[in-house]
């Protein structure tokens, strides 16, 4: 078990603030979403709101992350296990591409 892992673990053992548990995502986003990472970037997690904000650098990776947004709830609940996430919100506009990209 990893650092991470321990450390949520912890927190469902204890009943911490649980909604705190999916703040990592943005950080894990590389390990929850492989196949994604490379050109969707988790950008921001609201907790009250249990949305995690995705921005992709093309229309392509957007349509694809909002066909895979149920399988990135499921995947980022399982990891923080909890059920921080409830929403994935997809903000795409070519003028706003990433840079580097």
């Amino acid at each position: 078990m990893g650092l991470g892992e321990a450390f949520t673990a912890l927190m469902v053992e204890r009943g911490w603030d649980l909604p705190a548990a999916g703040a990592g995502l943005c950080e894990r986003w590389a390990a929850l979403a492989p196949d994604l990472a490379d050109h969707v970037a988790a950008v921001a997690y609201d907790a009250k709101r249990g949305e995690l904000t995705l921005h992709p650098d093309s229309t392509t990776w957007a349509t694809k992350a909002r066909l895979e947004a149920p399988r990135i709830i499921a995947d980022a609940n399982r990891s923080a296990r909890t059920d921080a996430v409830r929403t994935v919100r997809v903000l795409y506009h070519p003028a706003l591409r990433p840079r580097g990209r």
